[in-house]
């Protein structure tokens, strides 16, 4: 049986050039890679130019161990809020409205001190 912190909670996306597909400050997760070329797309964004990598669990508590945000469309925070109570993993999370396409993310940042 898999482990908890191997779920694989959504997608990210990489460009080229290194940079990860943002939304504000917040790393954005989707659930699956045709979600993520949407929101690429609605947001002005050549899905083709990135790369689309699976994430888990572990690498998300890992990022917020460094201060990172997230940001997850509704879906794959779903999956993610699920596996983080399994794992008793505490974040603070709010629900905003994207400024340039409209969309709802939900904004996961690390509870301090982790």
């Amino acid at each position: 049986m898999a482990k908890v912190e191997d779920k694989i909670i959504g997608y990210i996306a990489l460009h080229s050039s290194m940079m990860m597909f943002c939304e504000e400050d917040a790393c954005v997760i989707s659930v699956s890679q045709t979600a993520l070329n949407r929101l690429l797309k609605s947001s002005g964004q050549n899905p083709t130019e990135f790369q689309k990598r699976k994430t888990a669990l572990s690498t998300i508590v890992e990022g917020m161990a460094m201060g990172g945000v997230y940001a997850f469309d509704v879906a794959s925070f779903k999956v993610f809020k699920k596996s983080a109570k399994l794992l008793n993993f505490e974040f603070s999370h709010e629900l905003k409205k994207s400024v340039l396409d409209g969309i709802e993310y939900y904004y996961v940042y690390p509870n301090t001190p982790l």
